[in-house]
């Protein structure tokens, strides 16, 4: 299975209208997986791109003991969190 990695941020806009989350939807019905970073401004990540995007897999950043850390980005558009 492809998988394709973004690990930029910090666009804000519309993830329904966003040339971005339309790409990563496009690379989804054709196969491919696309992961993202939640971003690192400790920050909840609505309307925050591509991390918004609701066919990408969207990870933020924990501690070692699972505990969010104080810069990840964070809410419910985050998929899986990570050390």
């Amino acid at each position: 299975i492809p998988v394709v990695n973004m690990s930029f941020g910090g666009l804000i806009g519309d993830p329904d209208a966003s040339p971005i989350c339309q790409a990563i939807t496009n690379l989804r019905n054709n196969g491919t997986i696309t992961v993202v970073a939640a971003g690192n401004a400790g920050q909840e990540l609505t309307n925050t791109l591509p991390a918004a995007c609701s066919d990408a897999i969207t990870v933020g950043a924990s501690a070692q003991d699972g505990s969010r850390t104080s810069f990840s980005n964070y809410g419910t558009l985050v998929d899986i969190t990570a050390p």
